[in-house]
């Protein structure tokens, strides 16, 4: 879920079977199918996480989701509300966790609500602190991978 130029997608595609590469923008998923011509196991869509309606992928067995679309505290909190409603996810990844306050608050909101529970942070900062070109240094580890925890089926 936000799909950019295509560099991530192009690592998700040789990790798995399917990947459905999702941008609010045209020109961004041309230039992502334009960097990845060679790779025929990826579908391009054009989703808007807050106009475009999620049910869409409900139909569909999706069991990880690489979020990195806005990075606004009340953006995630819906993305990530709108992944938790398909019943296949079992793993999402946040991308610019470390970078992106928004991004790191929403996560742990749902981690302290329960629905989420980290397995493994990722990327940039595991030797510490980190520059970004904007001449930041990021302190916390550039992604997060989270496990989805779902309600146990009742009588189980």
């Amino acid at each position: 879920v936000g799909s950019y130029f295509g560099y991530t997608t192009r690592l998700l595609s040789e990790l798995f079977h399917r990947v459905i590469a999702l941008d609010a923008f045209p020109q961004l998923l041309q230039a992502n199918r334009e960097y990845n011509i060679d790779r025929d196991n990826i579908l391009y869509l054009r989703h808007h996480t807050t106009n475009d309606d999620w049910s869409v992928f409900a139909s569909n067995s999706i069991h990880v989701v690489f979020l990195d679309a806005s990075h606004d505290y009340d953006t995630v909190m819906l993305d990530i509300h709108n992944c938790l409603q398909m019943p296949t996810v079992s793993l999402i990844i946040f991308d610019d966790y470390g970078a992106e306050e928004g991004v790191r608050q929403a996560v742990h909101q749902f981690i302290a609500l329960g629905h989420l529970s980290p397995v493994a942070y990722l990327g940039e900062g595991a030797d510490g602190p980190w520059p970004l070109l904007d001449g930041r240094q990021i302190s916390h580890r550039e992604a997060i991978a989270c496990q989805v925890v779902r309600p146990a089926p009742v009588g189980s």
